[in-house]
């Protein structure tokens, strides 16, 4: 499992997510004046709350409809 310690990162690193409506949200990011953005699904499980998480980490990805899936432990 890999973790990031939030002290390690830069200062001027913006990072949120959006929601667009179902299970649809929007990844976005700035550092350094560069912005990015991607599609992320989030579902939740029969309490409601979040079970998974699936970014499509690049356009190859979203041309395919593919995501990498992360699963609540």
């Amino acid at each position: 499992m890999f973790f990031v310690d939030p002290a390690e990162l830069p200062e001027s690193l913006i990072m949120e997510i959006v929601h667009v409506s179902g299970d649809d949200w929007v990844f976005g990011s700035e550092y350094d004046g560069v912005a990015t953005s991607t599609k992320v699904q989030v579902k939740a499980g029969p309490d409601g709350l979040a079970e998974r998480l699936g970014i499509e980490a690049d356009g190859a990805m979203a041309a395919l409809g593919e995501k990498i899936w992360w699963d609540k432990s």
